[in-house]
């Protein structure tokens, strides 16, 4: 167990410094995952009137505004609380970064060790078999192989990698809840933008419990794994 304390607290420091530096990357990095861009509506001029048609008026076109890098990190600071805009979900990234990095080395470190112990065990089942049967035909004053001579055993890849996922795999199913409501409070402020092309702000969720608590209660408990095998499929 003490083996694995270590890297538990080395996740846990990492990923939550980790988010504390780069969390106003993530949250541009969502937005811009799920806007396309914002749709504006123009007129052009209407045509040089006929005679007896002076009540032509122009025509009415639709073009996409695209969203970049630059104009959503200005739109935050504008219009959602300046730098701590960028913050938005804060919280469930926190929690979701130190458990996931620090529960994924510790059951690492924590799984290689049983395999390293079973396969340690096998090896000295290998080894007593022959040994017994081969005492029986020698004096009992020779020396035999003792434990400390015996060498340790090294896990391969396909054993880390086994070791690897099934970390992963554990991590998915104890913090895709929080890795949801991340992502929802990210996205939780509506832009409509009117004529002036200013954003209404509209927040639904007021925390990290009123968020779990709202989803769970208008989509289900299965609603917080949503995205749960796409991860699973990631972490292999």
């Amino acid at each position: 167990m003490d083996g694995a304390i270590t890297p538990l607290i080395a996740g846990i420091a990492g990923g939550s410094v980790s988010t504390m530096l780069l969390f106003p990357l993530d949250l541009i990095k969502v937005r811009l995952q799920v806007n396309e861009g914002t749709t504006l509506k123009t007129q052009t001029p209407p045509p040089k009137a006929k005679l007896g048609n002076s009540a032509m008026t122009g025509v009415k076109k639709s073009s996409v505004k695209k969203t970049t890098f630059t104009s959503t990190f200005r739109n935050i600071i504008r219009h959602e609380g300046g730098i701590y805009g960028l913050y938005q979900g804060i919280n469930p990234a926190l929690i979701g970064s130190a458990v996931s990095w620090g529960g994924y080395f510790f059951f690492y470190e924590r799984i290689k060790s049983e395999l390293l112990l079973r396969k340690l065990h096998r090896q000295r089942m290998e080894r007593d078999l022959p040994q017994h049967e081969h005492n029986h035909h020698h004096n009992h004053n020779h020396p035999t192989t003792t434990a400390a001579a015996e060498p340790k055993p090294q896990l391969g890849s396909m054993e880390n990698f086994v070791a690897a996922c099934s970390s992963g795999a554990i991590m998915v199913l104890l913090t895709n809840p929080i890795w949801l409501i991340k992502t929802r409070m990210q996205l939780q402020v509506v832009s409509t933008p009117s004529q002036k092309q200013v954003p209404q702000i509209k927040t639904q969720y007021r925390g990290v419990i009123h968020a779990a608590t709202t989803i769970i209660r208008e989509e289900g408990p299965l609603a917080l794994y949503k995205g749960a095998i796409p991860a699973m499929m990631l972490v292999s």
